[in-house]
């Protein structure tokens, strides 16, 4: 019935696991769960997912070589024994009790070819830490990313699809599998999406969210952010007309050489304030597509 699927990369996710592992034993589910490490260098987290593998129908895989997201999500799929696949990322955290079990309700309806059931930025963070109000990414995921519900969601169906907790027939997947050109980080499940409205398959938004409660450094988000824009560079023409960014670089392609220039003088100040107490998401945004036209 479920192959529950995690990638992980120096990250713990043993609790995770386990969680989904009660809840799918308390739904006498014919399921299994399968961890892959992806080159993970972190050994205290490597050896707390060792214990996954003691849990019934869990394995654990451990790989050397860091394959990327794309990749490692395709072998996850070829590993799956069967006919759905439900990926989940591995920093997510199961806070509903029924979350599995709205998913089996889902595949016994069979009513589309993929669901996505979003993620939200869970509460306990910020109780656990209120200095989340100073992060970058915590402003940014709790203003933008994740929080709209399935009915806004399903309005642009295949624009809206992440690998975080998506729920997809493995006949589908080998069908149209990720593109494993994409290495890096940024835009592989943007493309799944572009490629599944393609080909005519079914894609659903649903109401099912795991919680997002860890977030990186302004540093670290700010460099994750620049490589996801070398990324959204390198494969410009697959996702021209579904990144905003793109579209705006083309529009004013005539003045992008002052917009360099101006990016050589502000880059500096916007990142010391993007790194900082303060960071602003009007100056982020402004970054991003500054960055994004000095490496076109």
């Amino acid at each position: 019935m479920l192959s529950i699927l995690i990638p992980t990369y120096n990250h713990t996710c043993f609790h995770l696991a386990d969680v989904l592992h009660t809840q799918a034993e308390a739904l006498s589910l014919d399921y299994e769960i399968i961890v892959v490490e992806d080159g993970s260098r972190d050994q205290v987290s490597k050896v707390a997912n060792l214990k996954v593998g003691e849990l019934s129908h869990c394995r654990y895989i451990r790989r050397e070589e860091n394959v990327g997201r794309a990749r490692i999500r395709n072998f996850l799929a070829a590993e799956a024994k069967h006919q759905w696949l439900l990926f989940i990322d591995s920093d997510m955290i199961v806070r509903s009790d029924d979350f599995l079990s709205r998913y089996a309700k889902l595949i016994a309806s069979a009513s589309a070819d993929c669901y996505y059931g979003g993620y939200r930025v869970g509460e306990e963070a910020l109780r656990k830490n209120p200095f989340l109000t100073h992060n970058l990414r915590y402003i940014y995921e709790t203003t933008y990313s994740g929080n709209s519900d399935a009915t806004e969601r399903n309005k642009s169906p295949f624009d809206n699809i992440h690998t975080c907790n998506l729920l997809i027939r493995k006949s589908v997947l080998e069908e149209c599998p990720f593109d494993e050109r994409f290495q890096h980080y940024g835009y592989e499940d943007v493309l799944l999406g572009i490629k599944l409205g393609q080909l005519g398959f079914k894609v659903a938004h649903v109401d099912n969210p795991l919680s997002f409660e860890i977030f990186e450094t302004n540093e670290a988000f700010l460099s994750k952010s620049e490589e996801a824009l070398r990324t959204l560079s390198a494969f410009q023409t697959d996702l021209a007309h579904h990144s905003p960014i793109i579209t705006f670089a083309e529009r004013c392609h005539t003045v992008a050489p002052l917009l360099r220039l101006l990016f050589s003088i502000l880059r500096n100040p916007l990142k010391r304030n993007l790194k900082g107490k303060h960071p602003s998401l009007f100056l982020f945004k402004v970054y991003k597509v500054l960055y994004y036209l000095s490496i076109r």
